[in-house]
């Protein structure tokens, strides 16, 4: 890799020069957290254990509960077990969807029927989508709930380009050293040699 010359700009997380591209410089992003998707393991799935579906909102004509009927049949599961009694393997379809396996669903409604193939996409993944493709402020706030702050798995939080990273004074990097108090940042520059 090459590194542009060393200027202050470099080392700030608000420049383009300096922060980290995959967090724009926020060490941290918003990403929908499975414990808030699914925060009481003791529910089933129709006493409304995954939170964004809601309680009692899955009705038998719905689309939702036809997908989860032809999931509970394809994976050996009942809709009435509470979470934390399901394997881990069905609790990953759940959240991360089929992976492009496509199961045979049967709608039945009132007016209307029909059997078939559907890519189950997972709750996390749909709730993903809904809010990167809404621009409902309404619809965002709503999926917001279930989503917290992780730090950036490439910078690790520090904000900053791993380039900018690698620049060292001693042993530590500029979000190393922010780190210490100042009575240490104080120490570590006196003993540097």
């Amino acid at each position: 890799i090459s590194i542009d010359d060393l200027a202050p700009r470099l080392f700030s997380f608000n420049s383009p020069f300096g922060k980290c591209d995959y967090c724009d410089g926020l060490g941290t992003l918003l990403e929908i957290d499975e414990n808030l998707v699914i925060p009481d393991r003791s529910k089933s799935i129709m006493e409304g254990a995954i939170a964004s579906w809601g309680e009692g909102r899955l009705k038998e004509d719905s689309w939702t509960y036809s997908v989860l009927t032809a999931l509970s049949e394809k994976y050996k599961f009942d809709l009435n077990t509470p979470i934390k009694d399901l394997p881990d393997n069905v609790v990953d379809i759940l959240l991360h969807g089929t992976k492009g396996e496509k199961i045979k669903v049967i709608y039945n409604r009132e007016y209307s029927a029909g059997e078939f193939y559907h890519n189950f996409e997972g709750e996390v993944n749909s709730l993903k989508r809904r809010y990167m493709e809404s621009n409902s402020d309404a619809i965002k706030a709503e999926i917001e709930q279930y989503m917290s702050d992780n730090p950036c798995p490439k910078c690790k939080g520090a904000r900053l380009k791993p380039e900018v990273l690698a620049v060292t004074v001693g042993e530590k990097n500029i979000s190393d050293f922010t780190k210490l108090s100042v009575r240490e940042e104080l120490d570590y520059i006196d003993g540097l040699q």
